[in-house]
């Protein structure tokens, strides 16, 4: 028993010296054999005994050093210790789990049923596994950026720990060569401020560990010390010659940013009526007896009784948006809850200090921001994707929540028209300044839409005046769009004609000889002589081809389009346009991550990742990231939890009797 205990007395603090240890460890290789910090970590073979190391309450030897197999399922069952220990290590890094649970009784009785034979390690020896794992994968994730011809387009977004640590995040989005979207997590390092040069030369010496030489865009939130970063990285980047237009187009500021920032201010000014519906909900959960009586309200309105009300996390505006959802549905039964409840109405009774219970103005304000909210959660998952493009959507978005916020701006309610101003007048902070230059949208979002076969340069104009009809405005957005997408283009152009012989002389595979159109005699030679020089004498001629074609027969106007299988298949039809797509539709408009981008309060390591060294940090979080199969914000960042007390009740109690609730 006293064994038991000491295993389960593990605190996150005794992590720390471990991996401190095991990463110390690896920078003494890396110094004696003078490689970088990412020299792959050998690691230990279970063929030798150590009466150190404590397995399954037996002692062996500390393994001699040895690779950990990839472990490749044949079909057949063929016990492999080294690949077992590779699998327990993707466990841990995929489903976070610390290095500890290995000592656990429950985890050992577990693989001891599954498979006797292998000899539980360490956590010290686990936490071995998951670091030469990490080194393992960069050399993987470094051969897939070499082989990228392309450029690559980045997102830097800052993390703290609960130790109020600061970590930059940054990651590569880019399309291969078989136009397969990309994102791979490059680096989790702790920075020491949040200075702009501090931040700028942090991601200068990541660029400079993995070899980027080509970069698109940086997307960054609208966040002090980040303008000056974007300043320090775009000279860097300019010296290496690495930049398109001068690096005028590098910065891309977080769009699921400033939707953070639009929905905080319209719950900050709806705070007491949504507290009201909180608490009222808190109410029906504080007990299990107060749960059935609201299940029991339920049937009497006769309503669905499966997935009642929950609460949220204020802190996470999705899950806001799902408890409005579950509790507009039940507006009725609170109210006769109100009616008929003794206990719910001394809950909010004079001596109460909780707003509450919610009164017709609350609900009515909780329907209108909840329609609200429903377009805003619709656009972030279509915007915060890394499975699918979100460059070419953006455009989409800017123009549906302008105008959804002109059309709410006149309300009955004068709070709640206060809010619209509010948050209307924030979100043209964001899009609308007085000078051309200034203006905060990146003219590439537009080039993206324009890159989109259904809907290109006539669609970009047409939203420009349905937005800002008969203003200046609306000439000068549609003078950047055109004026982008020609620069890029010309850019492109000068990049791709040497590939594509952009010189008079003309070569003919068929005719197996180079020759001028002068030496040309057959009228049908002199034609495709002619055409060539052509396009080289009108490089836009391509442009202006794609722009003027419309075929609606073989495009869905749909989400099934896929832009990408497009380009593909008509890249060979317009060579210096498929090229520009490659780079600007692998363009990401928000640095968040999946589970953190409906955060108001910004993006915290748990408490088991603070506790750790901050380099085996950046080993979890980038190896998991390089393992786990890429997945959507829809499946990721969906609050399941919210639905736990119901389903577990139902599990508990399988068979509740309903409660017979006197209604006297």
């Amino acid at each position: 028993m006293s064994e038991m205990a000491d295993e389960d007395s593990t605190t996150y603090e005794d992590e720390t010296p471990i991996t401190t240890a095991i990463v110390e460890d690896a920078n003494m290789e890396d110094s004696e054999h003078e490689t970088s910090t990412h020299t792959e970590f050998s690691l230990p073979s279970p063929t030798t005994k150590d009466a150190n190391i404590e397995v399954r309450g037996k002692k062996r030897k500390e393994p001699e050093k040895e690779q950990l197999e990839v472990w490749e399922d044949s079909g057949e069952h063929v016990y492999s210790e080294m690949q077992c220990r590779r699998a327990l290590a993707e466990f841990i890094i995929c489903d976070e789990m610390p290095f500890a649970i290995v000592e656990k009784h429950g985890f050992r009785q577990l693989v001891k049923k599954l498979e006797p034979q292998f000899p539980i390690p360490s956590r010290t020896t686990v936490a071995r596994d998951c670091w030469q794992l990490y080194l393992g994968e960069i050399k993987i994730v470094k051969n897939v950026l070499k082989k990228c011809s392309n450029r690559t387009c980045l997102t830097a977004n800052h993390w703290t720990s609960d130790q109020n640590f600061n970590y930059l995040c940054l990651t590569a989005h880019f399309i291969d060569d078989d136009w397969r979207l990309h994102k791979r997590i490059l680096n989790f390092c702790m920075i020491e401020d949040l200075r702009g040069h501090t931040i700028g030369k942090t991601v200068e010496k990541c660029l400079r560990e993995w070899d980027i030489d080509k970069v698109l865009t940086i997307t960054m939130d609208d966040v002090t010390g980040n303008d000056t970063a974007l300043a320090y990285i775009k000279k860097r980047l300019k010296n290496w010659e690495a930049l398109v237009c001068d690096g005028d187009y590098l910065q891309v500021k977080c769009y699921a940013h400033v939707l953070n920032l639009l929905i905080s201010e319209g719950l900050k000014v709806l705070k007491n009526s949504f507290d009201a519906i909180r608490n009222a909900i808190r109410f029906v959960h504080s007990s299990s007896t107060r749960f059935q009586k609201f299940k029991h309200y339920v049937e009497l309105e006769r309503l669905d009784t499966n997935n009642l009300v929950c609460l949220d996390v204020e802190t996470k505006w999705n899950s806001t948006y799902l408890m409005l959802e579950s509790a507009l549905k039940f507006e009725k039964v609170f109210e006769r809850v109100e009616e008929e409840d003794g206990d719910y109405c001394a809950y909010f009774g004079e001596s109460s200090t909780c707003d509450g219970p919610p009164r017709a103005k609350d609900w009515n304000r909780a329907r209108v921001f909840f329609k609200l909210l429903r377009v805003f959660y619709d656009i972030t998952l279509k915007i915060s994707s890394s499975v699918h493009v979100t460059s070419s959507t953006c455009f989409h978005q800017i123009a549906r929540i302008h105008m959804e916020l002109e059309k709410n701006i006149v309300n009955d309610d004068p709070l709640l028209m206060d809010m619209f101003r509010s948050m209307k007048s924030k979100y043209d902070e964001y899009w609308l300044k007085s000078e051309y230059d200034d203006y905060w949208l990146n003219p590439l979002l537009i080039v993206a839409v324009i890159l989109d076969p259904r809907y290109k340069l006539v669609y970009v104009n047409h939203i420009f005046e349905k937005l800002f009809p008969d203003s200046e405005v609306c000439v000068s957005m549609k003078k950047m769009a055109k004026d982008a997408l020609y620069r890029m283009f010309d850019e492109y152009y000068e990049i791709i004609s040497p590939e594509t012989g952009s010189s008079t002389v003309i070569t003919h595979h068929y005719s197996g000889s180079s020759s001028t159109i002068d030496d040309y005699i057959d009228p049908g030679r002199r034609w495709f002589a002619f055409l060539e020089q052509e396009r080289v004498s009108n490089p836009h001629s391509e442009l202006d081809k794609y722009l003027a074609s419309f075929s609606f027969d073989d495009i869905p106007f749909d989400d099934e389009f896929d832009i990408l299988s497009w380009w593909k298949a008509n890249s060979g039809r317009y060579k210096v346009l498929s090229l520009m797509a490659r780079d600007v539709l692998a363009m990401p408009v928000s640095t968040l991550a999946s589970n953190s981008v409906c955060s108001i309060g910004g993006c915290v390591l748990d408490s088991y990742r603070s506790s750790l060294a901050p380099r085996m940090t950046e080993a979890l979080i980038c190896a998991q990231d390089w393992l786990l199969p890429e997945q959507s914000l829809s499946e990721s960042s969906k609050p399941h939890e919210f639905d736990n007390y119901d389903e577990t009740h139902k599990v508990v109690h399988p068979n509740t009797i309903r409660f017979a609730w006197s209604l006297d």
